[in-house]
């Protein structure tokens, strides 16, 4: 399959760029076995040869010494890779723009929020709107004049639960750009010492928005550590630099605070074990919100009769865009003055975190002695996130101090971004209506779930420290009991400081 060396399009050549960065010496020779001696001449396996000869590495020595094993002419392939070579270098001297994105355009037509939300309600519903309110926190986030770090707020739940639809909704204002996948080595390429990489992610999108309709392979899969590692060090705002051996060292150094954040808005399926467990390792930066499925056939049969699928979503889009013009004009770009929040919510948020640390912790179980140990991450970096989310909602319905809707908000994004498989019980042992303690049989009932599948569950509580567990004996065996370990985790929802997010 030969490649044409003189016509490349700027998409084919960075998705042949990104998969360069996947391969090495013994992937290669694995493709070359399953797909015969034409992947030779794939355009990411001639980007890879010329990286490793530009860099004169072993790997290119061993890949050039076996080309006589193949049927190829050597001499004409290493010419291909050699001007392969040559593009790198010219595109090298250029290297990426890093440019603090200009001011959008005057909106059309200004929009508040409130119109925004009517226009959801009557095209849509109202978990849609709370969806929406949850994603449009992070270009406002992106506006505070005191925040470094990056806002990333993510969607989560089964498929085809209109989770892409409500991201589509902001793939079309200023300051984004849309992408269906990213590599964690998206963010700083492979390339040699001093040079800037022609299609590094990271300076492209500092101070923009990411929109990532599918995020299932950054919480899927063999990757999904060096996925969470990647995001958990460009999440602070201050570059990355990467340090790769033959290719030497690479990346982009802060010179102020903040520098290179961005914000993400994305969407996946609710994450596996090892992907939250990951979080939990490098300390999640993460916000996730649910999207519940739509059980109702009738519902399903009365969403089907209304406007077109792409008429409604164009015109979200079109009024979600406006609102965004105006707000940023409004403030100039940068927000100053945030709504304040009582001691009483200062507190809230500091319990939510710790609800919320507690329930995304590793559990070790007895393995290794460590049952028991206390795995939470602390509550300030979690505190700081819902603070500003919640303050982000205020800006954006006209605030100057938080209301029931912000700090409910807060409270679904907290349930939301714990594991799947906890948040029941979790819920459970929250509830303001229900004050508990409950023994194996309550855990059953209420949760529809087997009784060793209850104990067990019951026992992760009490090693994550949510709940304490204790066991008497009774007559024919043994009543296992949880109770919250410490009360203000309800206590936050009974006073009414935070609106109980759920149907009771």
């Amino acid at each position: 399959m030969a490649v044409d060396d003189d016509s490349t399009d700027d998409e084919s050549v960075v998705k042949a760029d990104q998969l360069a960065e996947e391969l090495n010496y013994p992937t290669v020779t694995e493709l070359v076995e399953q797909k015969g001696e034409d992947a030779l001449f794939d355009s990411e396996v001639i980007r890879w040869a010329a990286l490793e000869k530009q860099e004169r590495s072993s790997e290119w020595v061993r890949f050039a010494s076996d080309l006589s094993d193949y049927s190829v002419n050597a001499n004409e392939y290493q010419g291909m890779v050699n001007n392969e070579v040559e593009r790198l270098a010219e595109s090298e001297d250029d290297g990426p723009e890093e440019t603090t994105p200009d001011a959008p355009p005057e909106p059309d037509t200004e929009y508040r929020w409130e119109v925004v939300a009517e226009r959801i309600r009557d095209l849509y519903d109202g978990y849609v709107l709370r969806l929406a309110e949850a994603f449009a926190t992070v270009p406002i986030r992106m506006m505070m004049a005191d925040v470094t770090d990056c806002p990333m707020v993510i969607a989560i739940g089964n498929a085809s639960t209109r989770k892409s639809t409500v991201a589509g909704f902001f793939g079309d204002i200023d300051h984004t750009s849309t992408h269906d996948d990213i590599t964690p080595k998206a963010f700083v390429s492979h390339n040699a010492d001093g040079e800037k990489g022609e299609f590094d992610l990271l300076p492209r999108i500092k101070q923009r928005i990411i929109v990532t309709p599918e995020m299932g392979t950054w919480f899927r899969g063999d990757n999904v550590d060096e996925y969470m590692a990647f995001l958990a060090r460009v999440a602070d705002g201050d570059g990355l630099i990467r340090s790769t051996g033959a290719q030497g060292t690479h990346g982009y150094e802060a010179d102020y605070p903040g520098e290179y954040r961005f914000g993400l808005i994305g969407c996946t399926t609710p994450p596996g074990k090892q992907a939250w467990n990951e979080m939990a390792h490098v300390g999640s930066r993460f916000l996730f919100h649910e999207m519940p499925k739509i059980d109702n056939r009738a519902t399903y049969v009365e969403k089907m009769k209304r406007e077109d699928y792409k008429q409604k979503r164009e015109e979200m889009t079109r009024v979600v865009t406006e609102w965004w013009r105006t707000i940023w004009h409004e403030y100039d770009g940068e927000i100053e003055d945030v709504p304040e929040l009582t001691d009483d919510q200062h507190e809230a948020m500091v319990v939510l975190a710790e609800i919320l640390g507690h329930a995304r912790a590793i559990d070790y179980g007895s393995d290794g002695g460590k049952s028991g140990t206390d795995t939470s991450e602390g509550p300030l970096r979690a505190t700081a996130m819902l603070t500003r989310m919640a303050q982000s909602r205020g800006i954006m319905y006209g605030l100057d101090s938080l209301n029931d809707g912000d700090l409910e908000l807060c409270a679904r994004v907290v349930f939301s971004s714990m594991p799947q498989y906890r948040r029941p019980l979790v819920k459970m042992l929250c509830d303001p209506t229900h004050s508990g303690p409950y023994d194996k049989n309550d855990v059953t009932d209420r949760l529809d779930v087997s009784p060793p599948t209850a104990l067990d569950q019951m026992k992760e509580m009490g090693r994550l420290g949510i709940a304490s567990y204790s066991s008497e004996p009774v007559q024919g065996g043994e009543k296992a009991v949880i109770k919250l370990a410490q009360k203000s985790f309800r206590g936050v929802f009974e006073s009414g400081t935070v609106p109980w997010p759920f149907e009771t």
